[in-house]
């Protein structure tokens, strides 16, 4: 199942039960991510294992392997990768002053 809307801000949700021994490839455009969540089950993702509750970010490749070790549910979210931005002026961390030291009278 594949999910998009006009909010989604360019992610697409897609969600799979795979039976043993099954396995899926998704393709990662230039400038994308993925992220993955496995539900239930044990799988693969690449050559790392994962099991029920897992998740993963994938970052900087053009393909994720997914294969399912026992019947699994994940849900996969490709999403944009967006650059980090410098803070602006005036964002970040508010400026406070601290008193000085009291002027002492005589």
């Amino acid at each position: 199942m594949r999910v998009t809307g006009p909010d989604a801000g360019g992610a697409l949700v897609y969600v799979a039960r795979l039976q043993p021994g099954a396995e899926v490839v998704h393709r990662l455009d230039a400038g994308r991510a993925a992220q993955v969540y496995l539900v239930e089950g044990a799988a693969s993702l690449d050559r790392d294992d994962v099991a029920t509750g897992d998740a993963a970010e994938v970052t900087d490749q053009l393909e994720l392997v997914i294969r399912a070790w026992q019947t699994s549910e994940l849900v996969l979210v490709d999403v944009p990768v967006t650059p980090p931005t410098a803070p602006q002026p005036g964002e970040g961390l508010p400026l406070t002053s601290r008193p000085g030291p009291a002027a002492s009278g005589s």
